[in-house]
């Protein structure tokens, strides 16, 4: 059983994830490509994240991001009892799904979707293949460095795209040299809702019988990214965050994997495991595309490259 974090954490790689439920997904079909030895100047982390809410008719979250820490020192475990924090059970098995219950105290708003990073890499990074070229502007703030696209759109999404990150580098003390990494950020397609169809839509919910078997089905809008040409295979993982609508709390989720790539059908007996829904709770169902490149090895470090594009709706069950 996976265990997806709910306090904010960025260990994806560990299955662990804030709100939004990023998990290890195994083999993408990236390999690490550079031999050389790794300085270890800079940890390096690429989001590439698309976002829609009312069943895909909202975009939520169109981002492009990188950013560069220092990469920690190893730490020894302490001895004596630990605080393993929140999550969401995700299953192993496809076509099984893992229920979670939380107490008032456990569950809060999570950080937004992206990095941060603490090391400068110059006043702007490139990302580009033979398409065409997207320059990344830094920003800078008390929550650190972070490089983000200014102009994207889901209309100007590079989903299906493998992207070269090119760095000019830095003039400041502790910054990074120029250096450009090739193919190694995969850009996931769009995608499109095939499942509630808009006659199951009232508004932007979906009225559904408590109890009873439910579908979810999508479609992605293009090709998929390639990784040393092998398409990357996105983690389908769809999840019910029950919430009360007072307080903003998820107070309990029900996490599924896909049987079959591109639709979920979730049976009566999973769905009955969430509680009936009032006046004062609904249900946000989502599903989650997440695309990932292994850690990617350099010789100013190394890459972690990540993604998520996702479809979500408003769902009520009496």
């Amino acid at each position: 059983m996976l265990l997806t974090l709910l306090a904010a954490c960025n260990d994806y790689r560990l299955g662990k994830a804030d709100l939004h439920g990023a998990v290890d997904m195994g083999d993408t079909g990236a390999l690490p490509r550079v031999e050389e030895e790794v300085l270890a100047i800079a940890d390096g982390s690429a989001h590439a994240t698309l976002q829609r809410a009312s069943w895909g008719s909202f975009p939520t979250q169109c981002a492009l991001e990188v950013a560069f820490t220092v990469p920690a020192d190893p730490v020894e475990p302490e001895e004596g009892p630990s605080t393993p924090g929140v999550f969401i059970e995700v299953p192993d098995e496809p076509g099984t799904c893992a229920y979670t219950a939380f107490s008032l105290d456990d569950t809060h708003a999570a950080d937004p979707i992206g990095v941060r990073g603490s090391v400068d890499a110059g006043a702007s990074v490139q990302l580009a293949d033979g398409e065409g070229a997207m320059g990344l502007t830094r920003l800078e703030g008390a929550d650190g460095i972070r490089y983000r696209r200014d102009d994207c759109t889901p209309a100007s999404w590079p989903g299906g795209r493998t992207l070269d990150l090119s760095v000019p580098g830095s003039a400041r003390d502790g910054g990074l040299p120029g250096f450009t990494m090739r193919e190694v950020v995969a850009v996931g397609p769009d995608i499109r809702r095939l499942r509630p169809t808009d006659a199951e839509l009232t508004g932007d919910t979906v009225v559904h019988p408590h109890g009873t078997p439910f579908t979810f089905a999508w479609e992605e809008v293009g090709s998929r990214p390639l990784l040393d040409g092998r398409p990357v295979v996105p983690a389908e993982i769809l999840f019910f965050r029950h919430i009360e609508i007072s307080e903003g709390r998820i107070f309990e989720a029900l996490a599924c994997r896909a049987r079959e790539s591109g639709r979920f059908e979730v049976a009566a007996a999973d769905m009955a495991r969430l509680a009936p829904d009032d006046a004062t709770t609904y249900v946000a169902a989502q599903v989650d595309l997440q695309w990932y490149a292994d850690r990617i090895p350099d010789t100013w470090g190394s890459l972690d490259s990540r993604g998520v594009t996702s479809l979500s709706g408003r769902l009520i069950q009496r």
